[in-house]
């Protein structure tokens, strides 16, 4: 069960480090100012995944 939840959440950040890649190279083909990459690095969604992460990580070791 574990290994599972390792394994999920390796996933999900990896997906996440790939949407922010998407965005980083079209704000970087735009010439976006700093603002738009403050705003991008700043949301809430990154910050619940993160958290969430954090959850399934310590439990994948609880249960492991």
């Amino acid at each position: 069960m574990g290994l599972v939840l390792w394994i999920i959440v390796l996933i999900v950040n990896f997906v996440e480090a790939l949407y922010l890649l998407v965005q980083y190279i079209r704000l970087k083909m735009r010439n976006a100012p700093d603002q738009a990459y403050k705003d991008l690095v700043s949301s809430p969604l990154w910050l619940l995944s993160l958290i969430i992460s954090i959850i399934l990580f310590i439990i994948g070791n609880i249960l492991s």
